[in-house]
Order: C-alpha cells, then sequence, then structure tokens
C-alpha cells in the first residue's frame, strides 16, 4: 500500500499525518474544522484566516505492509519537525503502552490515589454508591426523587 506522510503549517505551527488518500483525509480535516473541533489544528486554522491559509506539502511517499509501518515513519516525522499540533502520538510502542495502563492503575488504585476511594455508601434514598461517586449519584433521578418527596412531606 502507498502511504502519504504530510505536514501542514501554519505560521510556526506544524501537523503531521499520514493517510493513503490524501484528498479524502483533506476532505475529513475540513470536515472537522467545519464542526468547529476543538482539537489544536482545528483551532489553529480558526485562529489564522480560516483553511485557505495553511500550508502542506507531501514529506515523504512510502510503500507499506500495513498502517503500523506508516504510523511507526508518521511519528519519526512528527518527533524530527517537533510537531506541536499532533495531540498524540502516532505510534505507540509495546512498552510505552504498558507503562500508560500501568500509570492508569496507579491512578485508579484506592492506595495510590485518596480520591479513588471504593468505600460503598448506603444512601437514605435507597440508593448506594462508591465515595468516589458521590456527585454522581445526587443528581441521579433515584436520588432527585426521593430528594422532593422528602421536601414535600415537610
Amino acid at each position: 500500500m502507498k502511504y502519504l506522510i504530510y505536514i501542514i503549517t501554519i505560521n510556526d505551527n506544524i501537523y503531521i499525518g499520514s493517510t493513503l488518500n490524501l484528498k479524502k483525509r483533506f476532505e475529513t480535516h475540513k470536515k472537522m474544522y467545519n464542526k468547529k473541533s476543538t482539537r489544536k489544528l482545528y483551532e489553529c486554522i480558526c485562529l489564522n484566516g480560516g483553511w485557505h491559509n495553511i500550508k502542506y506539502e507531501i514529506i515523504e511517499e512510502l510503500d507499506c505492509e500495513s498502517t503500523v509501518e506508516a504510523r511507526i515513519r508518521e511519528e519519526y516525522w512528527r518527533c524530527f519537525y517537533n510537531a506541536n499540533m499532533n495531540t498524540r502520538k502516532a505510534h505507540v510502542t509495546e512498552e510505552e503502552l504498558k507503562e500508560r495502563v500501568k500509570e492508569k492503575n496507579d491512578r485508579n488504585n484506592p492506595i495510590n490515589n485518596p480520591k479513588r476511594d471504593q468505600t460503598t455508601i448506603f444512601c437514605n434514598c435507597g440508593g448506594h454508591y462508591l465515595t468516589f461517586n458521590e456527585k454522581y449519584h445526587l443528581k441521579t433521578k433515584m436520588h432527585n426523587n426521593f430528594l422532593n418527596s422528602y421536601l414535600n412531606n415537610i
């Protein structure tokens, strides 16, 4: 498959992408821009006069067996140009992925993060929730019905 790695520049801002079909990919970029997406690329386009003010060029054409190969190469170019409008890496190694999962698990572990306390609270409304979910429980229909009936009986 023939992948294209492209660069979009807006003033000093850089975005790196890859695609099999450049025309289709740019149509998707334009749709996201028109939907007022909050991603850095589309905000930058908006702040700098719109879509007609961007510059782009193909920086590499690749014959790849898989999308993974193209993403690895895209990641190379993203780092090479220090692309500041890409919101995430194009490719993550297995080691990086394992580290991300470990960090997420550590954040969610109540021992490491007291905000993730797993204590079950039983509410007067008849419902129950974990300590860190209290604000969501207080907005539930069950809880609000209980409050309304309680207030009506006072």
